[in-house]
This record gives structure tokens, sequence and C-alpha cells, in this order.
């Protein structure tokens, strides 16, 4: 959260932490950066590293440049961690607490269960101690945060309806369309209901006698359909969508056999009034605020604690 100039560094959602406590691990103990009077180790930096990889389950950038920008980083955070035990702005049992819940209730269910998330400590080979450990720094960071940006206003009604106005493309639905089908098991059963449907037979009645799929007794319509990146189409539709116009048919192949699809209208995409995305607006000119507040704070703090980057 101290800086979203991290780019691979900034790991996960939580916000990327360290170790002042002690994470032995790979590594050395060749000191790579100084905050001050703080040390941050290669071996702190490792397990940061590490300790990211199994919250995203990516492999992280470790050349040269990235490693030292995470260094950067590190003693960035070690001072805010450092002002807030010292402020008292919460504990590290807290932290501690905090921490083991998250890791139960929302990153456990969020990577498919314990077994899941055992798998990726012992693929990074880091202990749950650790990772626990990583986790309370990410809180630490996020108690600072908070109070560091508690007295930011809520915009204005009219900065949110100017924000609003100068991003108006932001605030658009997805296009549209009204879409049939018709699920059969072969290519040839699907060609010759198309043959049919050429000489004039209701689309309704072959899709309620013939389909194979949940909309045949609604005479294979789906109503209208998003159409576009957030579709929760097949992308094989999509693509056959996208080359229809209205009242032509296609045919699709797809888990349940071949699909005979009809556009039978579309309609672009609808402004989305300001009452409806208000809530998200307000939001994100918070967060900014709070961004701008917590990065003009950061950098007072960091004028009274040197930072060093060693070569990593």
């Amino acid at each position: 959260m101290l800086s979203r100039k991290m780019s691979g560094w900034a790991w996960a959602g939580v916000i990327a932490g360290i170790s002042l406590i002690g994470l032995a691990g790979c590594g050395t103990n060749r000191t790579v950066a100084m905050a001050g009077r703080i040390r941050i180790t290669e071996n702190q930096l490792n397990r940061a590293l590490k300790a990211s990889q199994v919250i995203q389950s990516v492999t992280l950038d470790q050349s040269r440049s990235a490693k030292q920008s995470g260094a950067a980083t590190l003693a960035e955070q070690a001072l805010v961690i450092q002002w807030a035990l010292a402020h008292k702005v919460i504990s590290p049992g807290q932290a501690q607490n905090q921490a083991g819940i998250w890791i139960k209730q929302h990153l456990m269910p969020a990577v498919g269960g314990p077994a899941v998330f055992n798998q990726r400590l012992s693929r990074n080979n880091l202990p749950l101690s650790s990772f626990r450990q990583y986790v309370a720094q990410q809180f630490i960071l996020k108690a600072a945060f908070n109070r560091v940006t508690a007295t930011v206003p809520h915009p204005s009604v009219a900065d949110e309806e100017r924000y609003y106005t100068n991003n108006q493309a932001f605030y658009v639905s997805p296009p549209e369309v009204l879409l049939r089908g018709i699920t059969v098991q072969s290519k040839a059963e699907a060609e010759s209901i198309i043959t049919q449907l050429k000489k004039g037979a209701s689309f309704g009645a072959l899709a309620l006698r013939d389909s194979r799929d949940a909309y045949k007794n609604q005479g294979g319509s789906r109503g209208w359909v998003q159409f576009g990146a957030s579709s929760a189409l097949p992308k094989d539709w999509l693509n056959a969508i996208a080359r229809l116009r209205p009242n032509r048919m296609s045919i699709v192949k797809g888990p349940l056999g071949y699909s005979i699809i009809e556009v039978q209208a579309s309609r672009r995409g609808a402004t989305i009034p300001f009452h409806a995305v208000r809530p998200a607006i307000e939001a994100e000119l918070v967060e900014k605020a709070q961004m701008t507040m917590f990065d003009g704070w950061a950098a007072n703090l960091k004028k009274t604690e040197k930072i060093r980057l060693m070569n990593t």
C-alpha cells in the first residue's frame, strides 16, 4: 500500500510486507538495504517474494532490477511498520490474530482449500509460521494506512458528478443481443434444421421438439444477453455472434453437440445512470485521496530516516 510503483513486487491484493521479526530461510544474511537503522537482508527479501508467490500462485520476476525495487519497497515499509508499532497503532499480537483469521477464512477458500494452500507453501519451501508472520506485517501496514488517512474527506456530489462526466466511457453497459438457439447431437442434424427453418418451419417448435439444452421449453430463446468481454457466453458463440447480423444463423460446436444460433436483434450498451455508479465513484475518489495523502506522509517519513540500497 506504500506505493503502487512496485510492478511485479506489488504482491497480491494484500499490501506487500516484510519480516522484521526474522523469517529465517533461503538466501543469506547479506544486507540488501538499510532503512535508518533497520537492516533488510537477502533472506527477508526472498521470503517476502516466496510469501507473495504463495498468495498469487505465480512466479514473480526475480531479475536483479526487480529485486532491487523489492528491496527499496521493503525498506520503505520497514519505516512504516516501525512507526506503526511505536505509535501503538496495532500490536504485534493483534496483527498475528488478524493474519490467522485472514488465512483461514479468506485465503484458504479462495485458493481451493487447506490442501491446495499447503501445497503452495511446500512448493515455495515456506513454513506456515513464516507465512503467517508475513501476512501479519500486511495488517500492520494496513493499520498504519488507515490511521494516516483517517481524516480524508469524502468527495462532494459535485466532484462525483464531474468525475462521472469526464469518464463517461467507463459507465456504459456492454452491448446485448437477442439470442435463441437449438442444440442437437450432430452437425448433420443441425444442417437439417437450418434447411427446415429456411423453408419456413417454426424456430420455437423445432427447439421444443429437438433441442438438447435447457432453453428448449422457451422455444430456444435466451432473451437479451450481454455480448463482449464480460459475457457469460462460450468463446465460440461470441465469435459466431460477432459475425452475425440480425435474423442470420450459424452453427457452433459445443459440449452438448451442435447449436444453431440466431441473433434476432442487437442493441448498443446503454449509459449507466449516475445514481447507479455513484457509490463506486465515491469509493474510487476516496481511495485516490487516501493514496495521495499516504504517499505524501511516507515521503516525509523517508526524509527523517535515510534509505540506502546495496547491490542485490
